[in-house]
């Protein structure tokens, strides 16, 4: 009987596990974006945010960002987007990306907001992603408008 139960048990993790795999390499799963640059691939290790709750809170009350790593908002469609750095305590830089993955817009180096009401930062084109990295980011890595991206 022992050796029964410990082959359900292992079978149940065998599916959970790979579950786990499926569901992370879905959009809502991702943990990281390739961002195809002049002359280098960056990978950006990202937390999703893909619904109202986490698109309002974003990245506010960090005291900081890892290098290399950021946020990923994933909307269900394209159209223009526009982001404000309330209660966000570290500069950032925004990366507007369209539905076929090419970078459409992007915003350097916007400083926390100190009054109310904030700024907004809105794109030139629809996105139907928006990356958001440190400050300085896109500068150091040669990023530019035109560059594609892969969701992981």
């Amino acid at each position: 009987m022992i050796k029964n139960d410990t082959l359900l048990t292992a079978a149940i993790l065998v599916i959970a596990v790979l579950f786990l795999v499926y569901t992370s390499l879905h959009y809502e799963g991702a943990r990281y974006v390739e961002i195809d640059a002049i002359n280098t691939t960056k990978i950006v290790l990202v937390e999703i945010a893909n619904d109202p709750i986490s698109y309002e809170r974003g990245l506010m009350g960090r005291e900081n960002l890892d290098k290399d790593s950021g946020m990923l908002f994933i909307f269900d469609d394209e159209i223009y987007r526009s982001f404000w750095m309330k209660n966000t305590l570290i500069p950032l830089d925004i990366i507007f990306v369209s539905s076929n993955y090419t970078i459409v817009d992007m915003k350097e180096n916007f400083m926390p907001c100190d009054s109310d009401p904030c700024q907004t930062y809105s794109s030139k084109n629809p996105a139907k992603f928006v990356i958001e990295v440190n400050a300085g980011y896109v500068k150091d890595h040669e990023i530019e408008i035109g560059d594609n991206v892969k969701i992981y």
